[in-house]
């Protein structure tokens, strides 16, 4: 087993994948050079440490345009997904050359 700063770098370099829209598992083995295998079980020992969340085994994939959106708008990525859930039922699909309201 990795150091707890270690794992703490690992969580770093897992949120920001994810964030991202990447894949985080990818960002992990690129970054430390390790085997997928080996990349899968620090992020799974990082999970048991409590450095990343358990849920259901992975964080939520971030949408690349959703992040870009809340980004121009300057507010955080989570914010823009319950006003998402909250007005639109989760689904929102905007046409391109729909009229300003």
């Amino acid at each position: 087993m990795q150091t707890k700063e270690w794992y703490g770098e690992l969580a770093q370099v897992f949120r920001g994948a994810v964030d991202s829209g990447q894949p985080p598992a990818k960002a992990v083995e690129r970054r430390f050079g390790l085997a997928k295998s080996t990349a899968t079980r620090r992020i799974s020992e990082a999970r048991k440490l409590g450095i990343l969340p358990s849920g259901h085994g992975h964080l939520e994939q971030r949408n690349p345009k959703a992040l870009a959106v809340a980004n121009a708008l300057d507010v955080t990525y989570e914010d823009l997904v319950r006003a998402v859930h909250e007005h639109a039922g989760g689904d929102l699909r905007i046409a391109r050359d729909a009229p300003n309201a």
